[in-house]
């Protein structure tokens, strides 16, 4: 989001681009890669999903949570995608490829979710904070409320790993310190305390 609030690109291959579409104060986009390009996921100033890239600009329709941003993921090879936001009745959807779904899952306000693409990118998991303070995960891998408080205002971060079947979650937890739960580990690291109201981001290696 540039300081005039538009949507900008910029990278070595493409160029610079203005897309000329405005995006909510205070909410970032997401992007992924995808066949030939790139697509874009964000909350227009209209307070609704839109997405602009490669597979097409798409107005949703679906108004999102003042103040919370959209996660994206590639599906099916970079030929789809699926974005995960938080609604602005305060409930979970996913939109995409892979079909829209109302998850019937409260988020707690302020906050993000985070997608990724699992099954070889025939399937998701979205990780979210909900209106309960607990980190819950949701998707083609299954549904589990981790029993994990999360700090305040804070979101979670989530990756696919071994060939997308299984996924690690990153979070701060409402003891303030980092804390990844998952398929590989539940591991405190309770000797790293966290920045209050920041988020962590994970990667696989």
């Amino acid at each position: 989001q540039a300081n005039t609030s538009d949507l900008w690109t910029a990278d070595d291959s493409f160029g610079g681009t203005n897309w000329s579409l405005g995006l909510m104060s205070g909410t970032s986009p997401s992007i992924t890669a995808v066949n030939g390009g790139y697509e874009i996921a964000f909350e227009a100033n209209t307070g609704d999903l839109w997405t602009v890239g490669s597979l097409g600009d798409t107005n949703w329709n679906l108004g999102m949570m003042s103040g919370t941003s959209p996660s994206i993921t590639a599906t099916n090879g970079g030929s789809g995608f699926e974005v995960a936001v938080q609604t602005n009745t305060g409930d979970l959807w996913t939109v995409g490829s892979l079909g829209d779904t109302a998850w019937n899952l409260g988020m707690m306000r302020g906050t993000s979710p985070s997608i990724t693409a699992t099954d070889g990118g025939s399937g998701f998991e979205v990780a979210v904070q909900t209106n309960t303070g607990d980190l819950w995960t949701v998707g083609s891998l299954g549904d589990t409320a981790w029993n994990l408080g999360m700090m305040n205002g804070t979101s979670p971060s989530i990756i696919a790993l071994d060939g997308g079947v299984g996924f690690e979650v990153a979070v701060q937890t409402n003891t303030g310190n980092l804390w990844a739960v998952g398929a590989y580990w539940d591991t405190d690291y309770a000797g790293l305390g966290m920045r209050q109201a920041t988020s962590p981001s994970i990667a696989s290696r």
